[in-house]
Parts: C-alpha cells; structure tokens; sequence
C-alpha cells in the first residue's frame, strides 16, 4: 500500500501545470483575436476615409474643370488639396496619401484624349498592437485604394449634350 501513496503524493502538482499551461494558451488566443480585432477596425476605418477622399476629389474635380472651366492641372491641384483635406476629416492620416489622375476611361487607347477621367486615392497607415508585442511585433501595416470615375464633357456642364434634350413641346 505504500507504493500507491507514494504515487499519489507525486502526482498531486500535475494538475496545476495543466491549469497554468491552458489558462496560458487561451490568453494567448484572446490576446491575438484582440490584435485581429484592432488590425480589421483600423483597416475599415482606412478605407472609409479613403473613400470619402476620393469622393470629395472627384466631386471637386469634376466641379473645377467641368463647370468652373479651370485648366485639367489646376483642376487636380484643387481636388488633390480637397482629396487629403477629407481623408484628415474622416479619421484617416494624411501622411502617406497619394492621390492620382487616371486618363483611361472613354478612349479607345488608354491615354489618348488627355482628359483624366478617373480620381483614385491610395492610403496606408501603421496598427499599433497590443499583445503581439508579446511575440515582437509592435505594429502592422495596412493600405486601402479607391478609385472614381468622373463624368467630364470637354469642359461643359454634366449634363446631357443639347441636341440630345426633348424639347418642351
């Protein structure tokens, strides 16, 4: 009988080495499903400034050079400036922003008519985190890109061409 006390006296920590090994383990998964968490916030939230940018840039630009007339580069300067201005509005950083004109949606050869027709905006920024410093990763890149298409008539107004209009009669 004594070989079974015995036994049992040198299992008696085992189960707290399990408790400890587990407990850590589902620290460590919480810590990650929070860093995934923080990563998919910051990206959506990039990527809504971003949007808003190019939304903004391309009403500006399409306003600048479509109805005020303003020549096609002060035009995008103005709408550029608007583009970086809304994406700083909306909870974005305007740091690494990069807002370009795109000639390539009614030619027949991309590049042709040298009217930018289409305004996208591209963004990254840093996710700091929380846990996985833990592991040596203190922060996480991401990016966002959008792009709109503007409707530019060769300088007039936006909407439709006089000759295609019904007559009031």
């Amino acid at each position: 009988m004594g070989g079974e006390e015995e036994m049992k006296n040198n299992e008696k920590g085992q189960i707290v080495i399990m408790v400890g090994a587990f407990m850590f383990i589902l620290l460590a998964l919480f810590a990650l499903a929070a860093d995934v968490g923080i990563v998919y916030l910051w990206e959506k939230r990039l990527q809504r400034s971003t949007d808003a940018a190019t939304l903004a840039g391309g009403q500006d630009y399409q306003q600048e050079y479509s109805i005020d007339l303003k020549p096609q580069a002060e035009a995008q300067e103005h709408a550029r400036a608007i583009a970086i201005q809304y994406m700083g509005l909306n909870w974005g950083s305007t740091d690494n922003v990069t807002v370009s004109f795109l000639d390539e949606l009614n030619d027949k050869v991309p590049g042709t008519d040298g009217i930018a027709e289409t305004v996208q905006v591209d963004a990254t920024d840093t996710v700091p985190l929380m846990f996985a410093k833990l592991l040596g990763i203190h922060r996480e890149q991401i990016a966002a890109s959008a792009a709109a298409r503007i409707n530019i008539r060769g300088g007039s107004s936006c909407g439709p061409p006089e000759s295609s209009r019904p007559h009031p009669w």
